[in-house]
């Protein structure tokens, strides 16, 4: 076994190439850059130094050409493992440096350790060449081409985020959910170079979605299936898909004819913390043969700031459409009952609900009863009023939140550890969610609100601020007829 010197700026590589040669039973020492490796290489006299080319302070053919000047190392063995080796001037470099191996990052882990025996074991080196004026003119260009290549990346990402930036700071100030999302979808082919670009969400009341690219000869374009083909199972496991084929311009991911062949697509879901709603679609990329790991990465991070922002517009839109219309009816109305049978129906039509019902307290019995619903289904009305006063009093959420003022929530009456009065009831009816939040008129809860969803899950933090406004409104509403 022997001492084997690690030159690498990576800290994650260097870690990585220690432990291997750790299992393997030889001694390591760790340098950052070329400068740090010759004071360790002139202090630890390694048997073989294994280094990185491209390195601050001192890359690695200074490196190598100071180890070789110096007479106590000039004899130590070198390999190069870079990911930044190709061309017929590196290879020159290498030679003249007596580099013994090259190694191209990524490599197989057998790979390294069969040069490591082998270097150690004596087999040649490559041919020496003398460290000549024709060394110092490739040397500097291989380096200044590296560092071009670099530079050249850098921009290409600060030109990436700067038109991130300029599109979220458009998006982030717009309130009109479908506007929000047509920006983005022209902003999202900008942004990633891409051919066309195809956006849909299942929206409230119905379908939206939104194209960029495109031109259907003055034509409305097909409208598409948010759950077709390939996008199916972008909603479905809520991952994106990436799929190349330049030799094929014609595959699919569920878009309907009519919409321009391809021959790559990247698709991410658009997608709140429990569920999928939609999809944004890129096709071809234009200037390569198709979309790389770091589109997939921007395109989904984009995704997760559209979600924010389309899910806080629609949260506002529906608010104020609530509001305004529940503050209309309080001027119209004059009774507690018609109030709160306008507030069930507006959450009914507004808020997506099948069933509301608000149910008060009998001051006279002490119990509760039934005051006002509304549902998609008349069938289901009867349920309202059975769960509002269900036995035992400990599992009928009403009960629960008059006496805790505190919202109560099943949000999915699927779990058997959710304990709610005719929670098979509910189930049987294709209910799937249900929360009641207490109505207070100055500080005393006078009734309850409940709502009936079908969806699982659906009272997130988003909905739950919504029904607590809402909740708030009837209850200044009650007070405001009670005055």
């Amino acid at each position: 076994m022997a001492k084997i010197l690690v030159v690498d700026d990576n800290a994650g590589n260097r870690k990585l190439l220690v432990a291997l040669l750790s299992r393997d039973g030889h001694v390591t020492l760790e340098a950052a850059d070329g400068l740090d490796g010759l004071a360790a290489a002139r202090t630890g006299r390694p048997q073989l130094v294994i280094s990185d080319i491209i390195m601050p302070s001192m890359d690695g053919y200074a490196f190598v050409r100071q180890l070789r000047a110096d007479p106590q190392l000039s004899g130590t063995p070198v390999i190069f493992y870079t990911a930044h080796y190709h061309g017929r001037e590196a290879q020159n470099l290498a030679d003249a440096c007596r580099v013994a191996r090259v190694l191209v990052k990524p490599c197989p882990n057998a790979d390294i350790l069969h040069a490591v025996q082998q270097v150690l074991a004596g087999v040649p080196e490559s041919d020496a060449r003398s460290l000549t004026g024709e060394f110092e003119r490739e040397h500097l260009l291989l380096i200044t081409n590296k560092l071009s290549e670099k530079a050249d990346a850098l921009a290409a990402f600060n030109a990436r985020f700067a038109a991130l930036t300029q599109l979220n700071l458009d998006i982030v100030s717009e309130l009109d959910p479908d506007v929000l999302l047509t920006k983005v979808c022209v902003g999202a082919r900008s942004l990633l170079g891409a051919r066309y670009a195809v956006l849909a969400v299942a929206g409230d009341p119905g379908p939206f979605f939104a194209t960029s690219g495109i031109d259907f000869g003055g034509k409305l374009p097909p409208q598409p299936e948010i759950d077709a083909g390939a996008m199916a199972h972008v909603l479905a496991e809520g991952r994106p898909l990436r799929i190349s084929d330049p030799d094929d311009h014609r595959l699919s991911v569920g878009l309907p004819d009519g919409y321009p062949p391809a021959g790559a697509f990247l698709v991410v879901p658009l997608a709140s913390p429990t569920r999928a709603y939609g999809w944004l679609c890129l096709a071809d990329k234009i200037g390569a043969d198709g979309f790389d790991p770091d589109d997939e990465r921007l395109l989904t991070a984009l995704a997760a700031q559209v979600d924010r922002l389309y899910r806080s517009d629609q949260l506002l839109n529906r608010v104020y459409s609530v509001m305004r219309a529940l503050n209309a009816s309080t001027m119209r109305t004059r009774t507690r009952e018609a109030l709160c049978n306008e507030a069930c129906r507006l959450a009914v039509e507004h808020g997506r609900f099948a069933l509301a019902s608000i149910v008060m307290l009998d001051h006279a019995s002490g119990g509760l009863k039934p005051f006002a619903s509304a549902c998609v289904d008349n069938e289901d009305s009867d349920l309202a009023w059975a769960v509002s006063t269900a036995a035992p009093d400990h599992e009928a959420l009403p009960a629960r939140v008059l006496r805790s003022r505190q919202p109560e929530i099943c949000n999915d009456l699927q779990d058997p550890g959710c304990v709610v009065a005719l929670r098979d009831e509910m189930l049987e009816r294709g209910f799937r969610s249900v929360a009641a939040l207490p109505l207070l008129v100055r500080g005393t809860a006078i009734g309850c609100f409940v709502l009936f969803s079908a969806q699982r899950r659906f009272f997130d933090e988003w909905e739950l601020r919504l029904q607590t406004e809402l909740a708030g409104g009837i209850s200044s509403a009650l007070a405001s007829i009670d005055l």
